[in-house]
């Protein structure tokens, strides 16, 4: 994702990042040419930008990661995992109201839901979605 990201958007990376990217700064041009070919519309053309080095771009990181240290929200942030929360609904199931941060919607008078870990290789296939509206009828 490094390698396709604007270099105005920088600023949204974690610091580590960023000394990387220093680093690499004559893959990310300002100004490159971008060809139609054949397309009418710019967001239809191809941009030209040089290829990013895979080896230099892994030899950059290793350096930078090894001079740095990452913050533990970023490494946990990039962990490898199959696992992931899901939210599930139960009518039985009632946590209270859920207030509402934004000024012009009204508070959830009731929370049925409930936070569970979910893991692709044991559960696949067992968390469907269900629509609410289909259960009415």
């Amino acid at each position: 994702m490094l390698s396709i990201l604007p270099k105005k958007s920088f600023h949204l990376l974690p610091p580590f990042y960023l000394d990387m990217l220093e680093q690499m700064k004559q893959f990310f041009p300002d100004d490159f040419d971008i060809d139609f070919n054949g397309k009418d519309l710019p967001w239809e053309a191809i941009c030209l930008i040089p290829f990013v080095d895979e080896r230099t771009a892994l030899a950059i990181e290793e350096r930078v990661r090894l001079a740095n240290q990452m913050e533990e929200k970023d490494i946990k942030r990039n962990r490898y995992t199959f696992s992931y929360n899901v939210f599930k609904h139960s009518t039985q199931l009632d946590k209270g109201v859920i207030k509402s941060t934004l000024t012009n919607f009204l508070d959830l008078k009731h929370n049925h839901s409930k936070e569970e870990i979910c893991s692709e290789y044991e559960d696949v296939g067992s968390h469907t979605f269900t629509s609410f509206i289909s259960n009415l009828y």
